[in-house]
């Protein structure tokens, strides 16, 4: 199954820096933070910047942004979103298209990331050292594409009882729209950009075209090959 694989290859990639930054802080001379230094050469090389000529010189950070993540919390969070939407969403269609919405949307979420950072203004200051990292925008893919597709589909939360999934997704959206003007606004517009995503992809397969079928092609192209 697709899901198991996604959220192992993020789990692995988090532990991995975790791993390594014990290295760096053994082999260090304990003066200054060693897991800063780490942290900061990992974002530098892995994830995605808003500056265009920053991005050409490291073009694979539109596909290792969306499987790098540093704080516990945002890992933690991203995955048992990325699980329990998973879930539902291979209750009704299949592991290609979750593959292909989280890879998808996770590009979406960067380019109009990039998008933002370079048309708007506001953000001309934060451009030239602005990154995103992070499966968020991937999972919000997700989220939106099952939410529209299984609108009345019900799930329980704890406090608020029963919750449509259209009320859920439309609240993420919301909510993200309204944080752009938080101290993370490159994050919040990733996941909107992920979330565009998620609806444009399970619009146009309601109208009976499913692009995940471009990656099934690919795929077979290269298994013949």
């Amino acid at each position: 199954s697709a899901l198991p694989m996604l959220i192992l290859i993020n789990v692995s990639i988090w532990l991995l820096i975790r791993f390594l930054g014990v290295f760096v802080f053994l082999f260090s001379s304990g003066e200054g933070n060693t897991l800063h230094v780490l942290n900061n050469f990992v974002t530098q090389w892995f994830a995605v910047p808003a500056n265009v000529e920053v991005l050409l010189a490291k073009p694979w950070t539109l596909v290792t942004y969306m499987f790098l993540h540093l704080d516990f919390f945002h890992i933690l969070f991203n995955m048992l979103w990325l699980f329990w939407f998973g879930q539902i969403f291979l209750q009704y269609l299949n592991n290609r298209q979750l593959t292909f919405t989280y890879f998808i949307g996770g590009l979406s979420g960067a380019l109009i990331f990039i998008l933002f950072y370079n048309i708007f203004p506001v953000f001309k200051a934060a451009l030239p050292n602005a990154l995103a990292l992070g499966a968020s925008a991937s999972v919000l893919a997700i989220v939106v594409a099952i939410s529209f597709y299984v609108p009345n589909y019900t799930i329980y939360l704890l406090l608020l009882g029963p919750v449509k999934l259209k009320y859920i997704a439309i609240f993420s959206v919301i909510a993200d729209f309204f944080m752009i003007q938080s101290g993370n606004a490159g994050g919040h517009i990733a996941h909107l950009g992920g979330a565009l995503w998620g609806f444009i992809f399970i619009y146009t397969f309601k109208k009976g075209f499913d692009m995940s079928k471009f990656l099934k092609f690919n795929l077979s192209k290269s298994a013949f090959r």
